[in-house]
């Protein structure tokens, strides 16, 4: 399995349990906040740093237990709430990471 984290130039604040998320990459088009809540909010404050990844399963356990789940459960869900993650390019896996983390 994968490892996943933040990318890098994303600012966050948790608030309760909502996260705010901000994708400062590329600073010419101004940057829309984006709201995280629930399980999204969840799956984001499980996700690892550049410096200290989440395997999927961790980011699956962690979540599942949040919401008295096992992980098998939820599997799908969370899977493809990182993928679009990746592709909006707020998380990175270790697959499609370099050697400093920087999105390619």
């Amino acid at each position: 399995m994968d490892t996943w984290f933040r990318a890098p130039d994303v600012a966050f604040e948790c608030s309760d349990q909502d996260v705010y998320l901000l994708d400062l990459q590329d600073l010419s088009i101004p940057p829309e906040p984006r709201a995280l809540q629930g399980p999204a909010a969840s799956i984001w404050r499980a996700l690892g740093t550049i410096s200290a990844p989440r395997s999927e399963q961790d980011l699956l356990q962690l979540v599942a237990e949040e919401y008295g789940m096992k992980p098998g459960d939820i599997q799908g869900q969370v899977l493809a709430f990182l993928h679009e993650l990746e592709s909006a390019g707020l998380a990175i896996t270790s697959s499609v990471a370099d050697g400093n983390g920087a999105r390619q």
